[in-house]
C-alpha cells in the first residue's frame, strides 16, 4: 500500500503533569479572551447534489490507472535507537498476484457505507466517470480510490456550503480546566518562563512539530503578546468533516487589544498540506466568522499575527 510505519520508545517515568495555575479563573486578561471565543455553535449545509455527481464524476475519470494486485517483500535491518526505530532496506521483490476469478463486492453498499450518498447518486456517479470496468482489475483498490475521490468532492461541498451560528447560552465551561488535567511526555511540553502570561505552567506541543516549540517561545517572551493559550483537546469545533481543534487562541497589546485564534503550520502553502488540513481550517475560519472581536488566521510563525494586527 505504500504505508510506512514509525514509531518512538519513550520511558513512562518521563511523563510529567501539567499544573494548572491557582487563581487563573479570576485574571482579568484570561477571561476577557476565553469570554471572547468559548460560545458553542452548530451548523448546517446546503450543496447540489447534481453538482456533486458531476465533479466527483470528473475526478474518478482523471483517477491514475488501476493496476494488478502486487505482492511487495521488502527484507530490512531493524535498528532499536534513542529516538525511535530505525531500518536499512537490503532487498525488495515484487510478485504479481494472478488471479483465477475476481470476485466483486457489493460495490454501491460498499460506497454507501462510507459516504452516506444514496444508492442512486452513487450510480450516477459511475455511470458519468466512464471507470466502472476497472473494477475487475483490482477491486479493493478501485473501490478505495473511488471512496476517496467522492469523498474529497463532498467534503469540499460541504465546506464551501457551510455556515455557522452561535447556540444560545451554551459555551465551553470554564470549569473543564479544572476536571481534565495534562499529562504528558515531557518532550512534548514548552516550559513557560512568564508564568503570569499563560494558565498553565507547561505549554502542550507535538514534539515533532518546531513550528509550535518556536510559537510558544515567541508568545512566552514577547512584549507584544499580553497572554496565550494553547487550546485544550476538548475545546472542540463540530464540522461537517469531524472535530477540530484550533492551536492557538491570544490577545495582543495595542491601543486596543487584539484578539486571535491561530493555526500554526510550517507553511502556508495549501498545496503542500493535507486536504483534510485545508478543510479542516477552512471551517475554523467559518467558525469564528461569527465572533465579532477575535480574528482567526493561519500562521508560521507569531510574526505572521503581529503582522495583522499592525
Amino acid at each position: 500500500t505504500g504505508e510506512k510505519f514509525e514509531g518512538r520508545i519513550r520511558k513512562k517515568e518521563n511523563k510529567v503533569k501539567v499544573t494548572l495555575k491557582k487563581g487563573y479563573d479570576t485574571d482579568e486578561r484570561f477571561r476577557a479572551l476565553w469570554d471572547r471565543i468559548n460560545q458553542r455553535t452548530t451548523y448546517r449545509v446546503e450543496y447540489s447534489t447534481g453538482d456533486l455527481i458531476r465533479e466527483a464524476a470528473k475526478r474518478i475519470n482523471k483517477m491514475a490507472a488501476i493496476s494488478a494486485p502486487r505482492i511487495i517483500a521488502q527484507r530490512t535491518d531493524v535498528v532499536m535507537e534513542p529516538v525511535g526505530i530505525g531500518g536499512v532496506t537490503r532487498s525488495t521483490r515484487v510478485y504479481g498476484v494472478e488471479l483465477a476469478r475476481v470476485s466483486v463486492p457489493d460495490i454501491i453498499g460498499y460506497i454507501q457505507q462510507r459516504t452516506e450518498l444514496t444508492r442512486s447518486t452513487i450510480v450516477r456517479i459511475l455511470e458519468e466517470s466512464r471507470r466502472i470496468s476497472d473494477c475487475l482489475k483490482n477491486p479493493q483498490l478501485f473501490l478505495d480510490n473511488v471512496v476517496h475521490e467522492i469523498k474529497t468532492v463532498l467534503n469540499d461541498m460541504m465546506v464551501d456550503g457551510l455556515k455557522y451560528q452561535k447556540i444560545a447560552g451554551e459555551v465551553y465551561e470554564m470549569r473543564l480546566f479544572d476536571i481534565k488535567e495534562i499529562e504528558e511526555y515531557v518532550e512534548n511540553l514548552y516550559r513557560v518562563k512568564n508564568q503570569d502570561k499563560t494558565i498553565y505552567d507547561h505549554v502542550e506541543i507535538d514534539s515533532l512539530s518546531d513550528t509550535e516549540k518556536k510559537f510558544a517561545m515567541a508568545c512566552d517572551e514577547s512584549d507584544d503578546v499580553e497572554f496565550f493559550l494553547k487550546l485544550p483537546r476538548w475545546f472542540v469545533i463540530r464540522t461537517p468533516i469531524g472535530e477540530y481543534t484550533p492551536d492557538w487562541a491570544l490577545m495582543l497589546k495595542r491601543e486596543k487589544r487584539l484578539y486571535f485564534v491561530a493555526e500554526t503550520k510550517s507553511t502556508l502553502d495549501r498545496t503542500k498540506r493535507r486536504e483534510s488540513e485545508n478543510q479542516k481550517i477552512d471551517c475554523g475560519y467559518k467558525h469564528f466568522k461569527e465572533f465579532d472581536e477575535v480574528q482567526f488566521t493561519e500562521a508560521t510563525s507569531l510574526e505572521d499575527i503581529q503582522k495583522i494586527g499592525t
